[in-house]
């Protein structure tokens, strides 16, 4: 589709294809799912030692893709992990460019789709920097447990109704 100033080819796992696919201010296509790209292992599963669990999940995946796709390629493609890698093309405007890139780089984000996003701001940044410097709340920093504050604000709000809620409960008596 012509009229985009942005137009990118990315490989990226299927997770955060659909994360990202909802943005709905642009063009998208994509490959049909398979896991001939390859496999994301979540860093997460690695530091908790199942990566050979993860790895094995995925070679059956592979295998019983492989099966499925000899008679029916479009069906094949439900038989795949959110890690498996997926090649897609997303073309935007400069107001989605705004709206996604600084809404899919928050703390709160998960780390692959921030990723994403953020080497999509750094090439915008190479074709026009005084349009990535306008995009003021991209986040480019790491977070260890990315929605760890939001949850612990989260918990601190419930706490805090649980108490109003005994005390009304308490004074109606």
């Amino acid at each position: 589709e012509s009229g985009y100033p942005y137009t990118f080819d990315l490989v990226t796992d299927f997770g955060t294809y659909k994360d990202l696919m909802r943005h709905r201010v642009n063009t998208q296509l994509r490959q049909r799912f398979s896991p001939m790209l390859g496999f994301s292992m979540p860093k997460d599963l690695e530091a908790a030692g199942f990566a050979d669990k993860a790895l094995a999940c995925h070679d059956k995946v592979a295998e019983l893709y492989h099966q499925l796709a000899r008679t029916m390629p479009y069906e094949a493609s439900y038989v795949t992990l959110h890690g498996n890698k997926v090649r897609w093309m997303l073309g935007m405007n400069d107001r989605e460019a705004f709206h996604m890139l600084e809404l899919r780089t928050t703390p709160q984000g998960h780390s692959s789709y921030r990723k994403a996003s953020q080497l999509m701001h750094a090439a915008i940044k190479k074709q026009s920097e005084w349009r990535a410097d306008a995009m003021k709340f991209v986040d480019y920093n790491d977070y260890f447990w990315a929605r760890g504050d939001s949850e612990a604000r989260q918990r601190v709000k419930e706490k805090e109704l649980e108490e109003r809620l005994t005390k009304k409960k308490t004074s109606e008596l």
